[in-house]
């Protein structure tokens, strides 16, 4: 069964989004509030694709949320992580540190409607799972599966050779092999955008967010 796992540790932000699940009819989550519990999940429990992750980023702990966010993300590639922030001067380094988020939410913001969105778009994402044509790319310790019609567009990154962002329609997610090779995988890569401004993209795409969230 899916869990929601709340990572934040100020216990009025962990309660205001655990009721805006709650009436969203959110059931299984999990709050964690110290590093300790934080820890025995990552190092003892089971993290599965489907389970959803809201974490802080600026814990006052010895770990920040970007540093926890890279620990799951190593323990488990496909599972959702949606950050829960009051800044946005953090896009970089999370596109550096391949945590490859499938959403943000702004505690400043309409948190019951950033929700909405960031439920719909995991559902959505579930669902095109089902049926779906898909592809496996092998990688360092297993296999990433890509869905060809989600994806919208692929580009390298600059100074990481045969690295390359591929944007889809719910996340980004950083493959290890080449442009070439990577097209010659997909069944319709003739149609795909390809492109090399990995980070002015990935600006704009922050900068989309943040007059989402605004609105």
């Amino acid at each position: 069964m899916k869990k929601y796992f709340i990572i934040e540790d100020n216990q009025f932000h962990s309660e205001w989004i655990i009721k805006e699940l709650v009436n969203h009819h959110i059931e299984n989550i999990v709050q964690l509030t110290s590093v300790s519990q934080i820890n025995q999940l990552i190092q003892l429990g089971t993290i599965d694709n489907h389970d959803v992750f809201f974490i802080d980023i600026d814990l006052k702990q010895s770990l920040t949320g970007i540093d926890v966010a890279e620990q799951i993300r190593k323990k488990n590639a496909h599972s959702n992580i949606v950050f829960f922030t009051a800044y946005t001067n953090f896009a970089v380094e999370i596109i550096n540190r391949k945590i490859l988020p499938i959403g943000y939410i702004r505690k400043d913001r309409n948190l019951s409607e950033q929700i909405r969105q960031v439920l719909e778009q995991i559902n959505w994402k579930e669902q095109q799972i089902v049926n779906v044509d898909k592809i496996f790319i092998d990688q360092k310790g297993g296999s990433l599966v890509l869905y060809p019609r989600e994806i919208l567009y692929i580009e390298s990154i600059k100074g990481l050779k045969n690295q390359v962002m591929v944007k889809t329609t719910t996340e980004d997610k950083l493959v290890n092999t080449s442009l070439k090779q990577l097209k010659t995988e997909l069944e319709n890569g003739d149609s795909l955008l390809v492109g090399r401004k990995i980070f002015e993209k990935t600006k704009e795409r922050f900068h989309d967010f943040q007059k989402t969230a605004s609105s």
